[in-house]
């Protein structure tokens, strides 16, 4: 089963360190359709979470970042294809966006906090999720808070 998994590891949220939340699909499902924007939302909602939905820049993505409240971004897994994933975006630094992934074949290091590392280049591209189906969704992702 693939799946979707979201971790509060904000000190801000400390009462909910640690606390998974699950959205999952068969891999049968998820070879044919997305959770969408709307269904991260509204799960997010119903489980006592103020969440925003955003649209923007790297810029305004980093600021998001640097409130200390977890941000989840929805982007490519790969540049040539439209498969989409959602992600925890939990730093960044001159050169890179650091990123907790759930997909373990994505990993490129073993940080505390974070399994890889993208060059802000690259996350960009990843990040123009627009398609013809769902131009809107380019440059989005989530804030969430307690």
């Amino acid at each position: 089963m693939l799946g979707i998994f979201i971790r509060i590891r904000d000190e801000a949220l400390e009462h909910q360190r640690g606390r998974e939340f699950s959205l999952r699909k068969n891999a049968e499902q998820n070879a044919r359709r997305y959770v969408y924007p709307k269904g991260i939302f509204n799960f997010l909602s119903k489980n006592g979470f103020k969440v925003k939905y955003c649209r923007g820049n790297l810029n305004s993505l980093k600021n998001a970042v640097a409130t200390g409240n977890p941000v989840i971004a929805m982007i490519k897994i790969r540049p040539d294809k439209n498969w989409l994933h959602y992600i925890p975006v939990v730093g960044y630094d001159g050169q890179n966006i650091f990123v907790a992934e759930s997909l373990a074949e994505l990993s490129n290091c073993n940080e505390p906090h974070y399994n890889i590392r993208i060059p802000a280049k690259e996350f960009k591209k990843l990040w123009n999720t627009a398609m013809p189906k769902m131009p809107l969704y380019a440059n989005t992702f989530f804030t969430v808070e307690r």
